[in-house]
């Protein structure tokens, strides 16, 4: 028997597999309930994978609930170097 195809992401930043993950309401500040992604393994890393059709993609999970585009923390990131 063969295993479902199943898309692997890797963390950005320790570039290791993600794990599957249901971000609850209390983790997110969003009102549309759970939310499926995957987040870095290193429970520290801020860094998610959202899967929720126009918010599909890397994100930093903010202390708050709030979701930074991945890509634009690293633009300001360079810019400030």
């Amino acid at each position: 028997m063969a295993l479902p195809s199943t898309e692997h992401f890797m963390c950005p930043k320790h570039d290791t597999y993600m794990v599957p993950h249901t971000f609850q309401t209390w983790e997110l500040s969003l009102a549309h309930g759970t939310v499926s992604g995957f987040r870095c393994p290193n429970l520290i890393c801020p860094i998610v994978y959202v899967i929720k059709g126009a918010l599909e993609g890397f994100y930093e999970l903010e202390l708050n609930g709030d979701l930074t585009p991945f890509a634009a923390r690293q633009r300001r990131a360079s810019k400030t170097e």
